[in-house]
């Protein structure tokens, strides 16, 4: 089931120790790899580089564009709405993804914090 498909995938990112990184928090995660692949510190100022330029990304992807579709994504959920069976498959479907989601950043926020105790500011 998709449930033992979740738990399976949370006990990998445990058992096999693996780094998680999350766009939302690029800065973070750039920081968790360099601790990992740099330890020595000898690359400071490539990542420093990389990290001004997604710095520079995600402020300009902040930019609204607007839609240029003469459907809103009001009617098209509403239209997805009417086949329930569609409908019942895709919530079920996303329930589980989001699940994993909010685990991987949780995962994420304590390897970033423990990496800051431990090391402080990087």
């Amino acid at each position: 089931s998709e449930q033992q498909w979740v738990e399976i995938i949370q006990q990998n990112i445990f058992g096999m120790h693996v780094l998680v990184g999350i766009v939302e928090q690029m800065r973070e995660s750039v920081e968790l790899i360099q601790s990992v692949i740099d330890v020595d510190r000898e690359l400071d100022k490539q990542f420093r580089k990389l990290d001004a330029e997604n710095m520079n990304i995600l402020v300009s992807s902040k930019k609204l564009v607007k839609n240029r579709s003469n459907l809103s994504t009001s009617d098209i959920l509403a239209k997805l709405k009417e086949d329930d069976k569609f409908w019942n498959i895709f919530t079920d479907v996303v329930k589980y993804e989001s699940h994993l989601y909010e685990f991987a950043r949780e995962v994420h926020n304590h390897q970033y914090h423990h990496l800051k105790e431990h090391h402080g500011h990087r």
